[in-house]
C-alpha cells in the first residue's frame, strides 16, 4: 500500500518460506505487475489461483497480466473464468480492452457496455466506449460517449478523441478546437500538433500547418511529422526544405512500408520540380500512384494530385472520390490499409481500372501503375538501337539477349517499317552463331513483328531476364519505330509494340525508361 513494491516483495517471500499461503503469492503478484514484471507477476497468479481455485480475484489478475503481455486470447480466458465465478466491472473492462486490441469491436462493444452499466460514473467506461465507436467508425455515437466521459472527468484522451471523431465527419473546426485542448493538457505529446497541422494542411495554412508539425518534432521526431513538414513546403513551392523533410523521413522509417511511403512523398516532389532522373532513381519498379488522399466510409477521397504522375495522366481530379481500384472495393478502408492492401500490392507497369464519383457521376478511368514521364531523353522517331548492359567485367560471365524487330504494326495508322524484322533475324542469326556472338539459343529471346506485343516485351526483359546473373551481359536490340508521347511531351519517349495504339502512345507504348528498370532491378 506504500509502493514500496521491492520492500513488499522481499517481505512476501520470507513470510511463504515460513508458511506457503495464497495471499503471499496475491501479494508478490500485485508486486511485480506494479513493477511491470509482468512474467513474475503471472508466476505468482498461478500459484495463487492454484491455492484457491474457487477466487474470482487471482483469475482477474491473471487477466490482466496477460493483457499486458498482450497475449489477448489467453487474457480474454482467465477472465471470462473470473466473470462465471463473480460478474465485476474489472473483468469486463479486461474483456473489452482485450477485444479490442484483437480489433474485434463488436466483442469490445458488448463488454465496455456492460461495464458502463455496473459502474455508471466511472469516466474510463464511457472513454473506451467513445475509442471502440471511432474504429467502428460510429463518430457520432463516439462522439456522445467522449463528451459523457468528459463530463464526468476532463480528460485529453477524451479531446483526442473528440478532435479524431469530428475531423473524420469533416469538421474540423471543431477538430482543432479538441486537439487544441488536448495540447493544453498534455502539452508534452506530439500527437495533438500532428493532428493540428494535418488540418491547417487541408485548410491549405501551410504555414500553421509548419508550426505545429516543428512542435510535434520538437517532442518526438517522427517519419509521419517530417512528411507532414514536407508537404507544407511542397505546398509553398520550398522545395529545397520540403525535400530536406521527405529525406529524414525516409531515414527514421521504422518499417519497409513506412519507408515506401516516405519515399513516394520524395518522388513527387522530384516529378514537380522536373526532376525525372531522381524520381526515377528512387522509384525502380515500386508501385508509384502521385496523389494525396484521405479514406473515408464512402471510398478514398483525392485531395491532391501530383502534377505528371500516373495518377494525373489517368485523368484523377482533386475532389474525386474513389470508390474501387483493380476491382477491390475501396468503402470502409482505412489510409493504412488503402495504402498496405491495395497500392503496395499493385505490380508496377500492371494497368488498373478505377472507380470514381465526381460531381454525382460515376466514371471509369484507367491508371498505369508506376510510369513516370520525362525519363528519357532524345527526340529520334524511328529507333534501332543496342543496349548493352555489363554489371562486372567476367570471363566466366553468360550471354543474354532480347531481340525485337517489327515491320508490321497492328494500328493501320502506325506505318510499316521495310527492314526492321530481317535486321532483327540478322542480328539473332549473328548473335547465336559460333563465329560471330557466341550466345547460347536457350539465353536469346527472339519476338518479331505479332509477337512482339507490349505484354511479351514486358514479360522477356521483367521476367525472363531475371535468370541473368550480375556478372552476366544482357544485350536488348530493338528495330522499330519509337515515338514521344505528344509534341507537347516531347521527352516523354516510347518503344512501339505490335500492339501500340496511335491515338494512345502513353498508355500502350513501351517507356524507354523502363529498359533501364530492367536492367537495374530484375538482374540478380
Amino acid at each position: 500500500n506504500l509502493k514500496k513494491h521491492e520492500d513488499a516483495i522481499v517481505q512476501l517471500k520470507i513470510s511463504n518460506k515460513l508458511t506457503e499461503k495464497s495471499g503471499n503469492y496475491n501479494g508478490l503478484g500485485q508486486s511485480y505487475y506494479a513493477l511491470g514484471n509482468f512474467e513474475s507477476a503471472l508466476v505468482n497468479f498461478k500459484k495463487y489461483a492454484e491455492m484457491e481455485p474457487k477466487n474470482w480475484l487471482p483469475y482477474n489478475w491473471t487477466g490482466w497480466t496477460y493483457l499486458k503481455l498482450k497475449k489477448y486470447e489467453d487474457a480474454i480466458i482467465q477472465l471470462k473464468i473470473a466473470n462465471n465465478i463473480k460478474d465485476t466491472s474489472g473483468s469486463y473492462s479486461g474483456l473489452g480492452q482485450a477485444y479490442y486490441y484483437q480489433e474485434n469491436f463488436n466483442s469490445a462493444l458488448v463488454n465496455f457496455k456492460k461495464y458502463v452499466e455496473m459502474e455508471p460514473k466511472n469516466w474510463l467506461a464511457y472513454h473506451w466506449l467513445g475509442w471502440t465507436y471511432t474504429h467502428m467508425k460510429k463518430h457520432e455515437d463516439a462522439i456522445v460517449q467522449f463528451k459523457i466521459s468528459n463530463n464526468l472527468k476532463e480528460n485529453p484522451g477524451n479531446y483526442n478523441g473528440l478532435g479524431q471523431s469530428y475531423y473524420s465527419q469533416g469538421n474540423f473546426r471543431s477538430a482543432i478546437v479538441n486537439f487544441k485542448k488536448h495540447a493544453e493538457m498534455e502539452p508534452k505529446s506530439s500527437d495533438p500538433y500532428n493532428w493540428l497541422g494535418g488540418i491547417y494542411v487541408i485548410q491549405e495554412r501551410y504555414e500553421d500547418a509548419i508550426i505545429q508539425f516543428k512542435r510535434a518534432n520538437s517532442l518526438k521526431e517522427t517519419s509521419k511529422t517530417y512528411i507532414g513538414l514536407g508537404k507544407s513546403y511542397l505546398r509553398l513551392e520550398n522545395y529545397q526544405k520540403a525535400d530536406s523533410a521527405f529525406s529524414n523521413a525516409i531515414k527514421i522509417a521504422k518499417s519497409d512500408n513506412e519507408k515506401t511511403q516516405c519515399e513516394f512523398h520524395l518522388i513527387s516532389s522530384y516529378i514537380i520540380q522536373g526532376k525525372y532522373q531522381k524520381a526515377y532513381d528512387i522509384l525502380g519498379s515500386k508501385p508509384y500512384i502521385g496523389m494525396e488522399y484521405r479514406a473515408g466510409d464512402s471510398g478514398i477521397k483525392i485531395i491532391n494530385i501530383v502534377k505528371g504522375s500516373p495518377a494525373d495522366i489517368s485523368g484523377l481530379r482533386t475532389g474525386d472520390l474513389l470508390t474501387n481500384f483493380g476491382g477491390k472495393n475501396l468503402m470502409g478502408m482505412t489510409n493504412m490499409q488503402f495504402s498496405e492492401k491495395i497500392i503496395q500490392k499493385a505490380e508496377y507497369g500492371s494497368e488498373v481500372s478505377l472507380k470514381i464519383k465526381r460531381d454525382g457521376l460515376n466514371l471509369t478511368k484507367n491508371l498505369i501503375v508506376g510510369i513516370i514521364p520525362g525519363m528519357a531523353k532524345g527526340k529520334k522517331k524511328e529507333s534501332r538501337k543496342i543496349v548493352q548492359a555489363k554489371k562486372k567485367d567476367s570471363e566466366t560471365g553468360v550471354r543474354w539477349a532480347v531481340i525485337i524487330g517489327i515491320s508490321k504494326y497492328k494500328d493501320t495508322q502506325i506505318p510499316s517499317l521495310r527492314y526492321a524484322n530481317s535486321d532483327a533475324k540478322t542480328f539473332y542469326k549473328w548473335s547465336v552463331s559460333p563465329d560471330g556472338g557466341k550466345y547460347a539459343p536457350s539465353h536469346v529471346k527472339l519476338l518479331l513483328d505479332e509477337d512482339a506485343t507490349g505484354t511479351n516485351i514486358k514479360k522477356a526483359l521483367f521476367e525472363w531476364l531475371r535468370g541473368a546473373l550480375s556478372e552476366d551481359m544482357v544485350t536488348i536490340y530493338f528495330a522499330g519505330h519509337g515515338s514521344p508521347e505528344s509534341p507537347d511531351s516531347p521527352d516523354n519517349l516510347f518503344l512501339l509494340p505490335h500492339d501500340t495504339q496511335y491515338s494512345s502512345i502513353a498508355t500502350t507504348g513501351f517507356p524507354m525508361w523502363d529498359i533501364e528498370a530492367a536492367l537495374k532491378r530484375f538482374i540478380k
